[in-house]
């Protein structure tokens, strides 16, 4: 199985047809979250369009930049894994996804409270193989900003200590992107596809599964 993970694309088009190969050869494709730049439904097709013309098998959930719109045309596409569990039986897998991000003082259209995510977390009955969040967990490799603190979430690194679904992919910090193992739960960051920067998921016999982050 081989999987490619984008996320915080921005509203960058132009990167897309620089992973033409890569996205044909793929199983399906993980959006992460931020499609847009302060974008509508209409911004959003456009992406997934482009995305589309080299694979059509697409999972995808909105980030803190894109506003109501954007969720609503995933869900109209059947790609959206906010708060749904996917399953994928020619792969024996099942994909759960968590749009948004923890509200902070810069404001973003698709935000929510830590007392609101966790509640949700608790509520998830089926504990998913891949697990897919625009906000990273705290005090990991992935939610450190430049000046060296941590800004993720409490709630989301909760759930992974307790749950340890076995692969965790998240965005949303641009300059931490990483990966990095907490329990038996393997944490990515790929960083801003806007940048150029993807990951490369394959998973073995045993069902582990490894990452490899790239860059364009």
């Amino acid at each position: 199985m081989r999987i490619i993970v984008v996320s915080d694309i921005h509203n960058n088009l132009s990167m897309i047809k620089n992973l033409e190969k890569e996205l044909t050869e793929a199983d399906f494709v993980i959006i992460g979250g931020d499609i847009t730049h302060f974008g509508t439904d209409e911004d959003a097709k456009i992406i997934i369009d482009e995305f589309e013309k080299y694979n059509k098998k697409i999972f995808a959930i909105a980030g803190n930049c894109d506003k109501s719109k954007v969720e609503g045309y995933l869900k109209e596409k059947n790609i959206s894994m906010h708060k749904k569990l996917k399953n994928i039986p020619e792969q024996n897998l099942n994909i759960y996804g968590f749009g948004g991000a923890v509200t902070t003082l810069v404001p973003t259209p698709n935000t929510y409270s830590e007392k609101d995510c966790k509640k949700h977390f608790e509520s998830i009955e089926t504990t998913p193989d891949i697990f897919v969040c625009h906000q990273p967990p705290l005090n990991t490799i992935a939610d450190m900003i430049s000046n060296g603190k941590h800004v993720g979430s409490f709630s989301v690194r909760e759930y992974i200590d307790k749950k340890q679904p076995a692969l965790f992919i998240c965005g949303h910090i641009h300059e931490s992107a990483g990966k990095e193992y907490y329990g038996k739960t393997l944490v990515i960051n790929p960083g801003p596809f806007r940048d150029g920067h993807y990951a490369v998921i394959t998973r073995n016999d045993k069902g582990e599964f490894f990452a490899k982050l790239l860059k364009k």
